[in-house]
């Protein structure tokens, strides 16, 4: 049987299940189908007619996967993985994180449970401390960064005498010293549109303006494909045309396009910049890479996010020859090893013993470049013009909106016939049920290719209680709309838009919107709040600045 082949050893009743899939079945069939079959149970199980009948058969479903889980490891991901969605969390995430540290599963399978409860957390983070959160992944990612590193340096050792070349300078008159480089390393690079993305491409045309010889080196180290059997698993976005050698990567605002590059090495171009690009294509090529870093040892190494397994290798490999910082792009703490985090404000005692760092670095928040809108207004996007709009904005709010949010949604639309909700961004939440008895004032528009100008179409950005959401937040306050979210410390939206747009209930949210919809003057100097506060986040420029001061960077000129 090939490795990817899928046995369930003549169960009767996940033969059933698989009776339509194309034989033999891949892990990540095999997974999609158990899902998709789980989630009909689940969903059954809430009628009267269907729950006696689903309860039955998803115990038989568990049932199988103990007995298959004895001799096959992929099955005992799918048995904890299950409990992880329908049981008991936190003792299904002890057994994942056991299984990541402590099993025989391969590198790659492991790395891939590992992202699928990062995932969870992400999701569901206000189900856990911030304490339990970071303990557990944070054990988790030390396990794997010790595999990881282990075969790097053999790998490594195999290369000795071998010339680098992925870091070829950029032909430039001023770039002539090995002192001027400054390397930026990527889990992930897609488009303009993806935050982290953004922050690379702005980050690296920042420091070649001032007078640095910059690399971009992409991991692509998300996993982009199922290598064991989790229920409810999500893959990652990965580019693979990036990789092809020798081609300029066309990075706008709207889309992504590839032609031949004008010289031996590949780039991106953003903004009127070339920046020096390479992705990587498999782990084997890491090696290379650090075996160029230690011939041309550079000014600076940048990690943009955390969990950083090549950043983290740097770091260890090459301590005191050079700053290796990780540069994250959420608020709370980073996950690594052996890099300088750059922390948006102190931690806590708590987190930072349980981090174990030495020192960190501090920025001050912010966001690369000026939103422009289009002008949409709301009857091209079918909205009503005399009514006060609370926009609720995200890819995951079939997850996020959730009975708190609603129960505020519904106290406000209560309260005032001038105020209407617009959901943005899931088309997954289209059709689906969401307070009838107001279904005259809700709107949802799914995924908004212009989403800054959508979002200046309405008065006033709800987020609901989650960990991401910075970018519509920011783009809220430059499109001059107040903000009303919930101060968790864990949330991107809290941190970017500050204490004035941050409240601890959803009751305070309800009478601060009330007051926004009901009193002009009210709204206009919470308008002029948000502008205020856009205005300060657009300096990017001085938060790279003082990354270089803190870490005893000169720059070579500044153009």
């Amino acid at each position: 049987m090939m490795i990817d082949q899928v046995d369930w050893n003549g169960s009767e009743v996940l033969e059933e299940v698989f009776a339509h899939c194309v034989k033999p079945l891949s892990k990540a069939d095999a997974s999609k189908t158990l899902t998709a079959f789980l989630q009909q149970l689940d969903e059954n199980s809430n009628t009267e007619e269907g729950s006696e009948t689903s309860n039955r058969v998803f115990h038989m479903l568990l049932n199988e996967f103990e007995v298959l889980a004895k001799n096959d490891i992929d099955w005992l991901v799918c048995l904890f993985s299950t409990h992880l969605k329908y049981g008991d969390r936190e003792a299904a995430v002890a057994k994942l994180i056991e299984l990541v540290c402590n099993s025989s599963l391969s590198f790659e399978a492991k790395w891939f449970v590992y992202w699928q409860l990062q995932s969870h957390f992400f999701t569901l983070r206000h189900l856990y401390s911030a304490e339990y959160r970071f303990k557990l992944l944070s054990k988790a990612y030390k396990s794997l960064f010790n595999d990881f590193y282990l075969g790097l340096i053999d790998d490594l050792k195999k290369l000795k005498g071998i010339n680098a070349t992925f870091f070829e300078f950029p032909k430039r008159d001023l770039a002539t010293s090995l002192k001027n480089r400054v390397v930026i390393i990527s889990n992930q690079i897609l488009s303009a549109q993806h935050a982290p993305t953004r922050l690379c491409m702005d980050m690296a045309k920042t420091y070649i303006d001032m007078g640095f010889a910059v690399s971009v080196l992409n991991l692509a180290s998300l996993p982009s494909r199922v290598n064991t059997l989790f229920i409810g698993c999500k893959s990652y976005n990965n580019i693979g045309q990036f990789a092809l050698p020798k081609q300029k990567i066309l990075l706008d605002r709207e889309n992504v396009s590839l032609s031949g590059a004008s010289n031996d090495a590949s780039c991106i171009h953003y903004l009127d910049t070339d920046i020096p690009f390479f992705q990587l294509e498999n782990l084997d090529q890491l090696a290379y890479v650090l075996l160029g870093l230690e011939q041309q040892k550079p000014a600076l190494v940048i990690s943009i996010s955390d969990n950083n397994l090549m950043a983290d290798a740097i770091g260890k490999s090459h301590q005191g020859d050079y700053p290796v910082v990780t540069f994250p792009t959420v608020a709370e703490l980073p996950i690594q090893v052996a890099t300088t985090p750059v922390l948006r404000r102190k931690p806590s005692d708590e987190l930072k013993a349980l981090a174990g760092f030495k020192n960190y670095l501090l920025s001050q928040d912010h966001y690369p470049h000026k939103h422009e809108s289009t002008g949409i207004n709301r009857t091209e996007l079918g909205l009503p013009e005399n009514k006060f709009l609370i926009s609720i904005v995200g890819s995951r709010l079939s997850i996020e909106v959730n009975d708190a949010l609603l129960g505020c949604l519904s106290s406000l639309l209560s309260s005032s016939t001038h105020i209407s909700a617009v959901f943005i961004g899931s088309a997954d939440l289209i059709g689906k049920i969401v307070l009838p008895e107001f279904s005259d004032r809700i709107y949802v528009l799914g995924h908004q290719e212009d989403l800054f100008s959508t979002i200046a179409a309405t008065d006033l950005f709800l987020n609901p209680d989650r960990v991401g959401g910075g970018t519509g937040g920011v783009m809220a306050l430059g499109a001059g709309l107040p903000v009303a979210t919930l101060s968790n410390n864990y949330s991107d939206v809290a941190w970017s838009v500050g204490h004035e747009f941050s409240f601890s209930s959803y009751e305070d949210i309800s009478d601060f919107v009330l007051r926004c919809a009901e009193e002009p003057e009210f709204y206009e100097e919470q308008q002029q709040t948000a502008l205020n506060k856009y205005e300060m986040k657009l300096d990017a420029r001085s938060v790279y600045q003082k990354l270089l001061d803190d870490c005893g960077v000169e720059k070579p000129f500044d153009k």
